[in-house]
This record gives C-alpha cells, structure tokens and sequence, in this order.
C-alpha cells in the first residue's frame, strides 16, 4: 500500500505518515490483524488493500 500511494504522489503532492500499530496499545486493540489500514486525518479510507479508485476520488474531491 506504501508503494502505491507513494506513486500517486507525482500527481497530488501529501504528506504520508507511517505508523506501527504495534507501538500503540490502543491502535493495536483496535486494529490488530486489520492492517494495513489508511486514514486521512480521523476518516478511515480503506484497508488491507489499496482502494484506488476511493483514494483519488477523495483527492479529486479536496483537492480540486
């Protein structure tokens, strides 16, 4: 999932932070095998797998 939204990032510049939910005790309760897992500030946007078609439609929307 990094590597993918690090290529989106040609065409719509973010910043990307990375997180181990295992550094946190509630991120890991809350999470557990539920990762990866992408949010964009408190909005869950998908997990497990990349949902490309949410994330630049997402974009589309903020961002233009």
């Amino acid at each position: 999932m990094q590597t993918h939204l690090s290529s989106l990032q040609n065409d719509h510049p973010f910043a990307l932070e990375v997180r181990n939910v295992d550094e946190d005790p509630d991120w890991a309760e809350k999470f557990d095998d539920k990762v990866p897992v992408l949010f964009l500030g408190d909005h869950e946007i998908c997990r497990y797998f990349l949902d490309l078609v949410k994330v630049k439609d997402i974009f589309l929307k903020k961002y233009t």
